[in-house]
């Protein structure tokens, strides 16, 4: 077994780096605190964005921080970050499969098609199920399979590894491992053996976690919290902490059900229920979300999140189904009713289930099984999603397991072949190249001038592309609750450069996060260049970069189709 995990988690993680490097490279936001601990961007130590910087600990961004020292530019790093995070999620995926299938070949295609339908991905209770992808918030993607790899590797006994990355999780990603630290503690009250087998690489794991820690917060100034703001934010833009509707609790409900019933299995492994134990003790702890119905909750238990401990079951049960499907060829039907409840939004697909259940028809199973193949090549070729079926290509395996018993269909092998289309089909997005936009001319010249930047309403990753410092990043406010101190400060940039108020905010930006696209754009067209250059000395900006469609009355120094870059003086080039 020592050999099949050792051969999993190798290749696993090879393609899973492959695919996050040729598929889905693109700008990370990790990159950005990195810039500034490196000090190869420079702001005021009372700035905003500063504060957030240094108190946006992760020992990730103190990693690339050292990398950029080393002359590595934003642009490999972040392949290199895609790359990472592509062969975490696939080692993640591989081995919880492979602790519950034992099969390998079967561990190492599941991730393909997993991530190719994007089963891992939804909505989430009030947080997104990410697992990769083009989405640039690095610490949001990280966490769920930086988790599921660490209980993965403890459910197949590999304490070391195992321990050390779980004593590093706090420092990966502080509140899902500060939640997740609690989780797998309860889980090891099961059994006390694991945890004495692992305590000396778990404390290796935290003294470095202590030592990143230290490092990241010596220099940062202590000033005090603004609660009011926060409990602004919360209330009004917050797109995370709010009162969710108890009904989509529903998504958790697959996920912890197999685990209840399977929990209790005595034919199943010890290290396969190490990973159903932390399914449900994940929706136990979760339930500390009720702090977002409380009158005047706690600031540090909304700063931590605990809905986003759901998605771990979320994300998990497809995991579980596939795996405990391949172990036992006995369960069919259970997993078929699994499938089915688990989306029934897809009223089709249970229609389809009961006639073939019904009709047991040959010819309908073909049917169903072309179908999704065919869905998968249109999805694959011209972009479309023509048939729900597409996402959820195990299905009609699983109805083909169901009358195995009739027709002599091999359930393990069907799988495999169907599972292999999604690998192949994978691979063929490889052409279709990476995320970065093709806009770095543009972005080159803006790097060559000097001082502050001043951004119009939602812009990302301006400070990443131009090593220049930015006022306010008015996409990204959803740093305030990390860091309540800089409330003050945030407000005044808001009131006073963007019309903007925390505590009255404008409808289009309610539970947004940020600033709308269009937010601040009147107001910047009616301001005369005299009123900027007012502006521009009481908070310290030399030059405005707003969308393409805004026309200030101020000199143009360069533009693009996307852009505009305005200067404060006629002069200063």
């Amino acid at each position: 077994m020592k050999d099949k995990i050792n051969f999993t988690f190798i290749i696993s993680g090879l393609c899973g780096l492959c695919v996050g490097i040729f598929v889905y490279s693109g700008w990370q936001q990790a990159i950005e605190p990195a810039q500034v601990i490196s000090g190869i961007v420079s702001y005021p130590l009372g700035s905003p964005v500063y504060v957030y910087s240094i108190k946006a600990w992760s020992i990730i961004s103190q990693l690339l921080a050292v990398l950029l020292r080393l002359g590595f530019s934003e642009k490999v790093l972040s392949i290199l970050l895609s790359g990472i995070i592509g062969m975490i999620s696939y080692q993640a995926l591989a081995l919880s499969v492979l602790s519950l299938s034992r099969n390998v070949l079967f561990s190492i295609i599941v991730p393909f098609f997993i991530n190719y339908t994007k089963l891992f991905c939804s909505r989430g209770i009030t947080y997104p199920v990410w697992l990769m992808g083009s989405v640039s918030s690095t610490y949001g993607i990280i966490w769920l399979p930086y988790i599921l790899l660490v209980i993965a590797l403890i459910s197949l006994k590999r304490y070391k590894l195992g321990g050390l990355l779980f004593g590093l999780a706090p420092a990966i990603h502080p509140s899902a491992g500060l939640w997740f630290t609690i989780v797998i503690s309860l889980c090891f009250l099961w059994n006390r053996t694991k945890i004495r087998k692992m305590s000396k690489y778990i404390l290796i794991g935290y003294l470095i976690t202590a030592v990143s820690l230290f490092i990241q917060f010596r220099s940062l100034p202590i000033v005090s919290s603004a609660p009011e703001y926060m409990a602004a934010f919360v209330n009004h833009w917050d797109a995370h902490r709010f009162k969710f509707p108890l009904t989509s609790l529903w998504q958790v409900l697959p996920g912890l059900l197999i685990s209840l019933v399977w929990i209790k299995r005595k034919d199943l492994p010890e290290d396969s229920i190490f990973l159903l134990k932390c399914c449900v003790i994940s929706v136990v702890v979760g339930m500390f979300s009720v702090v977002y119905w409380l009158p005047n909750a706690p600031s540090i238990l909304l700063t931590l999140m605990p809905s986003r401990i759901f998605n771990f079951t979320i994300a998990v049960f497809v995991i579980l189904l596939l795996g405990l499907l391949w172990r036992y060829d006995n369960c069919q039907r259970i997993f078929l009713i699994f499938a089915i409840s688990s989306y029934p939004k897809q009223a089709c697909l249970l229609v389809l289930c009961a006639l073939i259940l019904l009709l047991r028809d040959k010819k309908i199973i073909g049917l169903v099984v072309s179908s999704a193949v065919i869905a998968f090549i249109l999805r694959a070729i011209l972009g479309l999603d023509p048939i729900p079926l597409a996402r959820y290509l195990f299905v009609p395996a699983l109805i083909l397991s169901v009358f195995k018993s009739s027709y002599q269909v091999s359930t393990r092998k069907t799988v495999l072949v169907v599972l292999g289309i999604s690998v192949i089909l994978m691979g063929g997005r490889v052409i279709k190249g990476n995320s970065f936009p093709q806009d770095e001319a543009f972005f080159t010249e803006i790097s060559k001038r000097e001082g502050m930047l001043l951004t119009s309403s939602y812009m990302k990753h301006v400070q990443l592309r131009t090593r220049r410092p930015i006022l306010l990043d008015g996409g990204s406010l959803d740093y305030l609750p990390y860091a309540s101190e800089v409330g003050p400060k945030m407000n005044h940039i808001l009131k006073q450069v963007y019309g903007v108020d925390i505590f009255n905010p404008p409808e289009d930006t309610w539970r947004s996060g940020g600033l709308s696209r269009e937010s601040g754009k009147d107001l910047w067209e009616s301001r005369t260049q005299e009123q900027w250059i007012i502006l521009s000395r009481q908070f310290g900006f030399t030059d405005i970069l707003t969308w393409s469609d805004w026309r200030l009355q101020l000199p143009v120094v360069i533009r693009n189709s996307n852009f505009i870059l305005y200067s404060i003086h006629q002069n200063n080039r």
